[in-house]
Formats: C-alpha cells, sequence, structure tokens
C-alpha cells in the first residue's frame, strides 16, 4: 500500500509505504528521499539485523530495535494521516496515534515503535 500526502507551501510530500514485510514513511522533496523512517513490521522481529543484505530491503527492523508489541498492519489509507508541523516537518499519525516524526536529513527519522536508537528509526519520545 502507498499512501501520499503533499504540503502545498513548502512542495514537501510524505510517502507512506506497506510492502506486507515492513512499513516505512519517506518524505520527499521533488523526486528526492530527504528523510525516512521504519513504521513497523509485520509480524515478530527477526532476531538478527539484515542491514547489509540489499536483497532483504525494505528491511524489518531486529530485535532489540523495534518493540515486539503487536501492531496490527494498516489495511486502509485513512488510517493514515500526516500533520505538517513546520516546513518540511511532518508528523505521521496511524489510528489517529502519534507514529512517527520526519524532517530533512532525518535518515532515520524518529519512530514509536523504535526501542533504540538505530539505523531504521530513531526512538521517538
Amino acid at each position: 500500500m502507498l499512501v501520499e500526502f503533499t504540503d502545498s507551501e513548502s512542495g514537501f510530500s510524505v510517502v507512506f509505504e506497506d510492502d506486507g514485510k515492513a512499513a516505512y514513511g519517506y518524505l520527499r522533496l521533488g523526486e528526492d528521499i530527504v528523510a525516512d523512517a521504519w513504521l513497523y513490521n509485520h509480524g515478530h522481529p527477526p532476531r538478527e539485523p539484515r542491514w547489509n543484505d540489499p536483497a532483504m530491503t525494505p528491511l524489518a527492523n531486529p530485535v532489540g530495535f523495534a518493540s515486539e508489541e503487536r501492531f496490527e498492519p494498516i489495511t486502509d489509507p485513512n488510517q493514515v494521516q500526516v500533520r505538517w508541523a513546520g516546513p518540511g516537518v511532518a508528523d505521521i499519525y496511524l489510528r489517529g496515534t502519534l507514529h512517527a516524526k520526519l524532517e530533512p536529513g532525518a535518515k532515520p527519522g524518529w519512530s514509536r515503535l523504535a526501542l533504540k536508537d538505530g539505523p531504521l528509526a530513531k526512538v521517538l519520545r
């Protein structure tokens, strides 16, 4: 599932993508991805990180970095909202709850389900 939100004032857009393995949010300016964050895994986190295996992209966040809280994947585009907190600063809400934050240069951005900062997401405080 792909859902896109555009801020007509700044020209930034947010793309929510769920490929059936993991979900990510991408902040774009034109065609360039200027920030990204892992949002959730489908199922349990993998035991071992696969950060160096490009065949596994998009990557599921592994044990120790991802909450083992059961998060029901988004099935309806209406369950995703974006609120613009400033030019290029986007808050992603899933089912009405603040779930992630993206801002230009944040690679990665922040996610509610991140347990500790890692290469796919930082902890959303």
